[in-house]
């Protein structure tokens, strides 16, 4: 069995593989599938798909058969019939009281699997409520993300997940390793259900009649609520952990992420020092000369770059759709895959230049700064003498991070101020490119 702490490190990777897997679905649109895109979008009793389906509208119903994959999106989503591929669906709720040959991956508000519900292989979830209810089968491993859920019928091969509250009442085939929050928790305010939810109490509760035939691991501020008449067959394992709010990191943990930070932060600067000298050195220029103005173009580069992130994911979605709308597959297909990586590029760059590129600049600057008012004026900057500036900033700033309020104010604002700079040269680079055009 795992150990236990992999569970806290597996919960965003298996997060990242849901998104993933949901976006390995839209791109693989090819010509060999149906496309419908109604208000409601219905497959009728005793009507057969025979390939993949790719539904849009306010309800998708499925009564009949789909002989491959189902990929859904809309206000609600409904599986009656038989699904003989995967379900792959994105809507306020996803009920399924019918039959899935093969995986489930779905997202949404209330996830619900009804008494006759029957899933071929694994179920991957993330919502806010999930319910899979007496009689129902999930022949794989239940990978479970949300505030709640219950599980009453049968898991075939174990369950994994992170959540506020689960419900165990029925038969689990496997082992159980699980995230869950403290007892008592207020469940967290959400706009009213569609369709209604059971109540689970927050914390792990195994009810009367549950049985897991493997372990159950699980990692919670309090001890789970294991009824009498529950049958676990391995080992139970708890991990306690204080609850949101109440761990306080010690003077040691602090220090230690305080030097990481540094060592990483320093690591960083070096390879652009060596790799950009006279780029980073303008950019450090601009924070010593133009602070003011760096700081509020840092505002608008902050700003401009997280709407540019949810922009560039709106406008790929519309052309791909009113590419599939226009029966032009491939060429949605191309848009898809083209505006994920994009968008995975920009992502990845706001990150990278807020987190590294940014304190490195600020850090640079402080300690040019600090050197040139403490050495004599002839001494000749180099590449050695970068790399004490470097230091000496990207230290100060650290140790000031160590302060509790301060450390958050000096952070924003080298995070400000770096991406500034950055604006400020790429204004400059502009402006002189346009200055030398004929």
């Amino acid at each position: 069995m795992k150990d236990l702490p992999t569970v806290r490190r597996s919960r965003r990777l298996l997060g990242f593989l849901l998104a993933l897997s949901c976006l390995a679905a839209a791109v693989t649109l090819v010509a060999e599938v149906e496309r419908r895109a109604e208000d409601a979008v219905l497959v009728g009793p005793g009507e057969v798909v025979p390939d993949d389906l790719y539904a849009a509208g306010d309800s998708v119903r499925i009564q009949g058969t789909v002989l491959g994959d189902l990929v859904a999106a809309g206000r609600e989503v409904i599986v009656e019939g038989t699904v003989e591929g995967d379900l792959i669906a994105a809507a306020q709720t996803v009920t399924v009281t019918g039959t899935v040959g093969d995986d489930v991956r779905i997202a949404g508000q209330v996830l619900h699997f009804g008494p006759d519900a029957r899933v071929g292989d694994d179920l991957v979830s993330a919502g806010y409520s999930l319910e899979a209810a007496a009689g129902s089968v999930l022949g794989g491993t239940a990978v479970v993300f949300g505030y709640q859920a219950l599980l009453a019928g049968e898991v075939g091969e174990g369950v994994r997940g992170a959540l506020a509250a689960l419900e165990l009442a029925g038969p689990v085939r496997g082992d159980v390793e699980v995230e869950v929050g403290a007892a008592g928790q207020a469940p967290p305010s959400f706009w009213p259900p569609p369709v209604p939810i059971p109540t689970v109490s927050p914390g792990l509760t195994v009810a009367d009649g549950a049985r897991i035939d493997g372990d159950l691991a699980y990692e919670s501020p309090d001890p789970a609520e294991i009824a009498a008449g529950a049958e676990v067959a391995g080992e139970v394992t708890h991990r306690e952990v204080a609850a949101p709010g109440e761990e306080e990191p010690t003077v040691t943990e602090r220090l230690l992420d305080a030097l990481r930070r540094f060592a990483a932060l320093l690591l960083v600067g070096g390879l652009l020092v060596v790799a950009a000298p006279r780029w980073t050195a303008a950019l450090a220029d601009h924070v010593r000369t133009r602070p003011l103005p760096a700081l509020g173009w840092g505002i608008v580069l902050l700003a401009a770059s997280l709407v540019a992130v949810l922009l560039l994911a709106v406008a790929v979605g519309l052309l791909a759709s009113v590419l599939g709308l226009a029966t032009l597959s491939g060429l949605a297909a191309a848009v898809v895959g083209g505006g994920v990586l994009a968008e995975l590029a920009l992502v990845i760059g706001v990150v990278l230049a807020c987190v590294y590129l940014a304190p490195v600049v600020a850090g640079l600057a402080g300690g040019r700064l600090a050197l040139a008012r403490s050495a004599s004026p002839a001494a000749t900057p180099g590449r050695a003498r970068a790399f004490v500036a470097l230091a000496l900033g990207v230290l100060v700033l650290v140790l000031l991070g160590l302060i509790p309020i301060l450390g958050r104010l000096v952070g924003l604002l080298a995070l400000l101020l770096g991406l500034g700079a950055l604006w400020l040269w790429g204004l400059g680079k502009v402006r002189r490119s346009s200055a030398e055009a004929p």
